[in-house]
């Protein structure tokens, strides 16, 4: 891959070769630096419990974004997750250590994905960071991952 004088990047590979338009990395807006901090560390464990206790009461397809997707209230010592449809309401609360009140709507698909990838109990540890975007919307979003422990030096 190569980039010409006149904006052109030409991709080639075996026979075939691309020209396609580009534009210099300095011409795009930066993207704000979102200082991420963790806000909750969890046993995989106990996100697993949480999550299949209440993944049942997420509405399937609905009208409503907020009814598609589990509800994360963390709070300085609580953990409470709600999921509702319309019909069931499903309620779980865990004391937790945390050091922010955050209030997000994780989408169903997502926590399904974490529990396929969460199988083995307590080798994984989750994580909830909390990024404040600085917008005209006024947008905050959450982050969540699942990652090995540290080892410690023996």
């Amino acid at each position: 891959m190569e980039l010409n004088n006149e904006g052109m990047a030409i991709i080639s590979g075996g026979v075939a070769e691309f020209e396609i338009p580009a534009m210099n990395a300095s011409d795009y807006p930066s993207l704000p630096n979102t200082a991420a901090e963790n806000t909750m560390t969890i046993p995989t464990s106990m996100m697993r419990e949480l999550i299949e206790k209440t993944i049942y009461a997420v509405a399937v397809e609905d009208k409503k974004p907020a009814h598609t997707g589990e509800l994360f209230v963390i709070e300085p010592g609580r953990l409470t997750v709600v999921a509702l449809d319309g019909y069931r309401l499903a309620i779980i609360k865990r004391n937790v250590e945390c050091t922010r009140d955050i209030r997000i709507i994780i989408p169903a698909k997502t926590l399904q994905e974490l529990l396929k990838i969460t199988g083995v109990p307590e080798v994984l540890v989750c994580f909830l960071c909390y990024c404040a975007l600085e917008s005209t919307a006024g947008m905050q979003t959450a982050a969540m991952w699942c990652s090995l422990p540290t080892a410690t030096p023996s």
